[in-house]
């Protein structure tokens, strides 16, 4: 299960750049408060970066699921230790999603979606976001 995530987090990142930035920013600030190690009980990397995606794609609207692409694209499933694992692996499908999803987020707040471009305001936002 650890490389089926491992690969899903790999492909978010090929999919933003922005996604290794912001990960090795919140790893670093994270480690800096002692709040990243998770045999102590705290949050770990991993968890750190589902957090992030998790507002990349429903806060600012900036990455697709992979999951959900797979599943409306009718891909088999990936089974690993009963769960479905499966996720989009197709790189131009992805690229036409998020090329997608950033087009509508300029059409419906221009000014929000070019602040949404820098890797600083989507930090900010992520730390507002999570409280």
């Amino acid at each position: 299960l650890a490389i089926v995530n491992s690969q899903l987090v790999g492909e978010y990142v090929a999919a933003d750049d922005r996604v290794r930035v912001l990960a090795i920013t919140l790893k670093a600030w994270a480690k800096a408060r002692g709040i990243n190690d998770r045999s102590r009980g705290t949050l770990s990397s991993f968890a750190l970066t589902l957090m992030l995606i998790h507002y990349l794609q429903r806060e600012q609207r900036l990455l697709p699921s992979l999951q959900d692409l797979a599943v409306g694209r009718g891909e088999p499933l990936r089974e690993v230790l009963g769960v479905d694992c499966r996720f989009c692996t197709d790189r131009d499908v992805i690229a036409a999603e998020v090329a997608r999803l950033r087009s509508e987020a300029e059409s419906a707040a221009p000014a929000a979606a070019e602040m949404s471009r820098l890797a600083g305001s989507l930090l900010f936002g992520f730390f507002r976001y999570f409280g």
